[in-house]
Formats: C-alpha cells, sequence, structure tokens
C-alpha cells in the first residue's frame, strides 16, 4: 500500500462516504425489495418466469399459449413473455420451482437474497487481494448495494441477481488449477447463462484466458438444458428459439417502454428511422470483435479485475438490455476504483476524480430511464453508454501505460 493510497482510505472524509453509501444502499435495496412483494405492480418479471416454468413443467409451450394456439392452465394467470432462451426454462425449475406461487416466490426471494450475500462475500474478498483496507472493501460494497439496477432486480424479481452470482463465482474459481473447483466453475457459468445477453462475452474471455475445461463443460450443460426444454416441449431447439426471437419482436411492439430505450450503444440510429433488428445485428459482431481486440492488446499489462471489465462494458453495448441488467458496470467500477485507490502519488488526484466522476454518473444517471420524454432520453442513455465505453478506455490506457511504474502491481506481483 503506498503512503497515498492510505491516506486517501484512511481519511476521515472517505469514512463518512462509506458509512453514508452503505446506509443509502442499504435503504434503496430495502425499498426494491418491499415494494416488490408489498404491491400489485411489483414481481412482474417473476411472474413472467413463474408462468413459463408452470407450463414447461406440464409439457405445455409458453410460446404456444401467448399465440393462443394452445389453452393456458387453470388457475395460471396469463402472461405475455419473452427474451428468454430456452435452456432458462431448466434452469428455471430450480430458480423458481413448479409450486403454488406463494411457495416458489419464498423459494426464490431465498435464492435471490442468498445471491445478493455471495456477491457482497466476494467483492469483500476479491478487494483484500488488491487493497488491505476494509473500508475500500465496504466501500465497493456500498457501492454495489447503492447501484440502482439492484434495486430494480429486486422490485421486478428478475435474474440479474442471481447471474451476476454464478458468473462471480465462475471468475473466482477459474483461477483455480483443481479439476474440482473448474467443473465447478463451468457448471456455475452456465447457470449465469440464463442471462446470455450480458453473460456471453464472458464466455470469450474464459476461452482467450485457456479455461478450456471452464467453457467446455459451460458449453455442454447449456446444450444439455436446451435438450431437455426441447425433449420436454416435443418442439426442436431451432423453433424454440425463433419462437423466442418472434416474441422478443411481439413484446417490443407492445411495451413503449421495450420499443423506446436499451437496444446497446447504437440504439440512438433508432432517431433516424434505423430498424431494431439491423441495430442489433450490427452490434453483435463490432462488440465481439471490440472485445477481443482490447483483450489481446492489454491483457500481459492489466490486472484480471481490468480484464473482466472489458465483457462487462460491452454487455451493455452489444444488445437489449433494462435496468436491472446495468448491475454488470459493477465490474467497471470496481475496477477502475482499485486502479484509482492503488495510484501512486503523481496520479491518484486524476485517477481519483475519475473515479469518482464515473461512480456518481453512474449512480445518479440510471436511477430513472425516463427523464425528459423519447428523443432526450435516446440521447441521454447514448451518453452514458458511451462515458462507460470511454471509461473502460482510459482504464486500459492508463494501467498498461503504468506498467513499468515499480509500484503498479498487477496479479502476478509488483514489478
Amino acid at each position: 500500500m503506498t503512503k497515498y493510497e492510505f491516506s486517501i482510505v484512511e481519511s476521515r472524509i472517505f469514512r463518512c462516504i462509506t458509512v453514508l453509501l452503505c446506509v443509502y444502499g442499504f435503504a434503496l435495496s430495502l425499498a426494491g425489495f418491499l415494494v416488490g412483494r408489498l404491491t400489485e405492480t411489483g414481481l412482474l418479471d417473476f411472474k413472467q418466469r413463474w408462468f413459463e416454468i408452470q407450463h414447461f413443467v406440464h409439457q405445455i409451450n409458453p410460446f404456444d399459449v401467448m399465440n393462443g394456439s394452445v389453452d393456458a392452465l387453470e388457475g395460471v394467470p396469463f402472461m405475455y413473455v419473452g427474451g428468454y432462451p430456452p435452456w432458462s426454462y431448466t434452469v428455471g425449475t430450480a430458480l423458481i420451482p413448479p409450486l403454488n406461487f406463494q411457495y416458489s416466490l419464498f423459494v426464490f426471494t431465498v435464492v435471490q437474497l442468498l445471491s445478493l450475500s455471495g456477491i457482497l462475500i466476494l467483492i469483500y474478498k476479491t478487494t483484500g487481494k488488491y487493497v488491505q483496507s476494509k473500508w475500500v472493501a465496504f466501500f465497493f460494497i456500498a457501492l454495489f448495494l447503492s447501484l440502482p439496477g439492484l434495486a430494480t432486480d429486486l422490485k421486478w424479481g428478475n435474474y440479474t441477481v442471481i447471474s451476476v452470482f454464478f458468473l462471480m463465482l465462475c471468475i473466482y474459481l477459474s483461477e483455480s488449477k483443481r479439476l474440482l473447483f473448474l467443473l465447478l466453475a463451468g457448471f456455475f457459468y452456465s447457470i449465469a447463462f440464463v442471462k446470455p445477453q450480458l453473460i456471453a462475452l464472458f464466455g470469450l474471455i474464459l476461452l482467450f484466458k485457456g479455461y478450456w475445461k471452464v467453457w467446455s463443460v459451460a458449453a455442454a450443460l447449456v446444450a444439455l438444458y436446451t435438450l431437455i426444454s426441447s425433449v420436454s416441449l416435443h418442439v426442436s431447439p431451432w423453433l424454440l428459439v425463433s419462437q423466442l426471437f418472434e416474441s422478443t419482436v411481439n413484446y417490443t411492439k407492445l411495451y413503449n417502454y421495450a420499443r423506446y430505450y436499451n437496444h446497446g450503444l447504437l440504439d440512438i440510429l433508432k432517431l433516424f428511422e434505423v430498424p431494431v433488428d439491423m441495430i442489433v445485428r450490427v452490434e453483435f459482431p463490432l462488440s465481439v470483435a471490440a472485445v477481443s481486440v482490447l483483450y489481446w492488446k492489454y491483457y500481459k499489462h492489466v490486472s484480471a479485475v481490468t480484464i473482466w471489465a472489458i465483457p462487462s462494458t460491452f454487455a451493455l453495448l452489444w444488445s437489449y438490455n433494462q435496468k436491472y441488467d446495468w448491475l454488470i458496470i459493477f465490474f467497471l467500477l470496481f475496477a477502475f476504483g482499485i486502479y484509482a485507490f492503488r495510484s501512486s502519488s503523481g496520479l491518484a488526484k486524476r485517477n481519483i476524480a475519475c473515479f469518482a466522476g464515473l461512480t456518481v454518473i453512474s449512480l445518479l444517471a440510471t436511477f430513472k430511464l425516463m427523464w425528459f420524454g423519447y428523443v432526450i432520453n435516446c440521447w441521454l442513455q447514448f451518453l452514458l453508454r458511451f462515458v462507460w465505453l470511454v471509461g473502460l478506455l482510459l482504464l486500459l490506457r492508463w494501467q498498461s501505460a503504468e506498467r513499468k511504474e515499480p509500484e503498479v502491481c498487477l496479479d502476478s506481483g509488483c514489478v
């Protein structure tokens, strides 16, 4: 720990900020949790997933129910759903078991809260590898709790917290050389893959790092989950995927919230009458190429947490995502924060200021998605994603440039 680093993290101001952020984050998360479970409009995503699982276990294709070709189960309120792949049905039976609504909600709530607790523990343990200060660890815990996407996830009952937890477990165990841990890492990644638009780009890093066992186990399990869903519903995997895309397109047409916002960095092109499907087709290959190029350019010169910030950032640039999905940007904030707190005295002010600005923008600009109407909001979301992208590029460039400095420490040690 450098002298300047010590003065920052042990200062009274930093401790006060950490305490206030902890109180705010806990209150915000609790509010989201309570609103979701005490109001009629809460838990919308959970209700959709429960609708899917109830029909899936009775070997009824939820898409057939939605398009009216098959009657819904008695006692299961109709929900229009879209956006989840066929393997999510198999995984979902464990996350949202096929019980009556209240019992299923109880199990899901336990899984969700355990996942959140696991995330906070992993943040604490990972912070200790880089900065020997409990106050910094508590600061990052408070930062995660303060992200508005967490409260939104708890309110709507989405899979994001669960998916992020299993992703973190996968990353944590992938560094091990023990075969059992590598197999578990692959299993955890397959569970996290219930939200592929959020998690898939991390698979590129697993491949690039040479974690073949992890990636292969995950790929095999996802294929198995898909096969189970296909056999149970008596439908080919290809038809399930095509129905998924058809449902997603219809969902986007039905709901202004889905139609107007959140289709990645190039979402702004909708203002110029560019179709959403064309935007996504451009974003996908560009993001895969960008993640690949940035990894191979910087992987020798930056820390592991910075490497994982690359797919984290592009996960919000390459496809449709909602506010609860924006939790994934914590990987970027964490990496930038670790870099800033470890900075040498000559660069500390610049790095701390940039980290503070990135954090404030990420907390405030994601609190509410629709402020000033469609056009202005599209531009604001474009600028927010652009800020995240610039933050990632600055982090990579600055940390790489400081590699030869004596006080810069990487995962392999100080150089």
